[in-house]
């Protein structure tokens, strides 16, 4: 039996890298062939296969293949000289071929299958082609071990240690028996960080998913507050129109706009964002006359914490006094205060424009 060797490097797994052979199998050729086989082309091919020269027995084994009775073996002899010279595509081509043919060895013709599609990363099939090399012999220990490696690959390391060990079982005495072990060690303490990452994902995940149900229910809290004081907010509303309309005979319809007089920190506000100006002139644009007669500051008195009196709260803001020689709520007299001048600012025009704020 010649069995020919080909080395492959494993992925990287915590820290190590580890080399284990992929076997290319090549049956023995029996000695009771018949003399057609060893006088004719199959015969010289494999002499030049067996003596290292795979370009010259190709073209030998391809014209032994065509002959009415073919060696059986002669597909894994052809196909190993195509994977010699690195045609490895005709080289599965061929055994594929010889896996359809009568009276070939199945079992090495998947396992070179399986090799072939390993070369070509093609994984999958080549896990495929070990299993159907068990499957005809279940005791070829060269099929556990790439099938192994293969499934290194497709990141199935269970499986792999499972198929590492039954490798091991069936040869104790292989020569990578060491790296083999190395290997299953490496690939238990992948699958136990693997399972501790897990582990770890899956505590962040629910940690996550409490930490968003927390704040669902706070987002829930805060809309079922907003609705209950609108609720509140609706039902004050209603009672108020009800008053206005039950007391005065007012019908309140809806405020569509009220104005904020640009005095004290609002008027700041405008003044450093420069829109003071452009403020001032939509209530010089929308100045009411109508207005002017129902102002607050025309029939009352606004008077401060400290007695002092104004036309209105603005005045007070700005510390505007009434025009008076009586500015104080001690000295206040009702006659003197019917007819008197109004002290006026461009303030005033937020209360005379639209319909007024008093």
């Amino acid at each position: 039996m010649d069995t020919k060797h080909h080395t492959h490097n494993i992925p990287v797994l915590c820290g190590f890298c580890i080399l284990l052979l992929l076997n290319f199998f090549v049956p023995c050729v029996h000695a009771q062939q018949s003399a057609s086989f060893e006088q004719g082309a199959f015969a010289e091919g494999e002499r030049m296969f067996r003596t290292n020269q795979p370009e010259k027995a190709i073209p030998l084994l391809q014209k032994a293949l065509l002959e009415k009775k073919a060696a059986p073996s002669v597909y894994n002899y052809l196909g190993t000289a195509y994977m010699q010279t690195g045609n490895i595509r005709k080289a599965l081509d061929v055994f594929l071929q010889g896996i359809e043919a009568a009276g070939t060895d199945k079992k090495s013709l998947y396992y070179n299958a399986g090799n072939a599609s390993f070369l070509l990363a093609d994984y999958a099939k080549a896990q495929e082609y070990f299993s159907l090399s068990l499957a005809a012999d279940s005791s070829w220990a060269p099929s556990y071990l790439n099938r192994a490696n293969t499934l290194v690959y497709l990141g199935k390391f269970r499986e792999a240690i499972d198929d590492y060990g039954n490798y091991l079982a069936l040869a104790p005495d292989s020569v990578q028996g060491s790296e083999i072990r190395r290997m299953i060690g490496v690939l238990n303490d992948e699958l136990a960080f693997r399972e501790r990452e897990a582990a770890r994902r899956a505590e962040e995940a629910e940690r996550i998913k409490k930490e968003e149900e927390r704040l669902q229910a706070e987002r829930d809290r805060i809309a079922a507050e907003k609705a209950r004081l609108e609720a509140e907010k609706a039902a004050a509303e209603a009672e108020r129109r009800k008053k206005l309309l039950e007391e005065y005979g007012i019908v309140f319809t809806n405020l569509f706009t009220i104005t904020n007089n640009p005095i004290g920190r609002f008027g700041m506000r405008l003044y450093k964002k420069d829109k003071l100006k452009a403020y001032m002139t939509k209530l010089f644009d929308a100045y009411n006359e109508d207005t002017v007669e129902f102002l607050m500051c025309r029939n009352e008195i606004n008077v401060s914490y400290d007695g002092y009196l104004y036309d209105c709260d603005f005045n007070q803001m700005l510390d505007l006094k009434i025009y008076s020689d009586r500015v104080h709520i001690s000295n206040y007299k009702e006659n003197n205060f019917v007819k008197r001048r109004i002290a006026i600012g461009n303030h005033c025009y937020g209360c005379t424009a639209g319909a007024g704020s008093s």
